[in-house]
């Protein structure tokens, strides 16, 4: 479901399996799609100091998303 005004899309149940979704729809999309376990995948690798692109699930944790 595309929107035009959408920055970004949010999938927040962390009881799907999404991961192997996720760069498909940013493809699609033209956005970034951002899911509640990613983010806090992403969060707790900041919290020890990981701070590296990791490809293949979607544009947060490649590092292309800036805060």
């Amino acid at each position: 479901m595309r929107h035009p005004r959408a920055d970004a899309y949010l999938i927040s149940c962390g009881g799907i399996r999404v991961v192997d979704i996720i760069e498909r729809s940013e493809v699609e999309l033209g956005r970034p799609v951002l899911t509640s376990n990613q983010a806090l995948v992403w969060h707790c690798l900041r919290m020890m100091g990981i701070d590296r692109e990791i490809r293949g699930f979607g544009r947060l944790l490649a590092g292309e998303i800036k805060r």
